[in-house]
């Protein structure tokens, strides 16, 4: 996966709408808004909203709304 298509670090914020970018995963191009950001080492680990489902991604699988 190229990272130019990953969500820029300044719209990892709560309430920005993202769409997942990781195609193995069931989730692949749903809409959803960012809950909650953590720092995972060197890495952003992002917690996505869908209708009040939670689910978590690294900031290189998700791209901006």
């Amino acid at each position: 996966m190229s990272s130019d298509r990953s969500l820029p670090v300044k719209h990892a914020v709560v309430g920005e709408d993202v769409i997942v970018n990781k195609p193995e995963s069931f989730m692949h191009n749903r809409l959803g808004e960012i809950w909650k950001v953590k720092a995972d080492g060197e890495r952003l680990k992002i917690s996505v909203s869908f209708d009040g489902e939670i689910y978590n991604f690294y900031r290189e699988e998700l791209k901006l709304a």
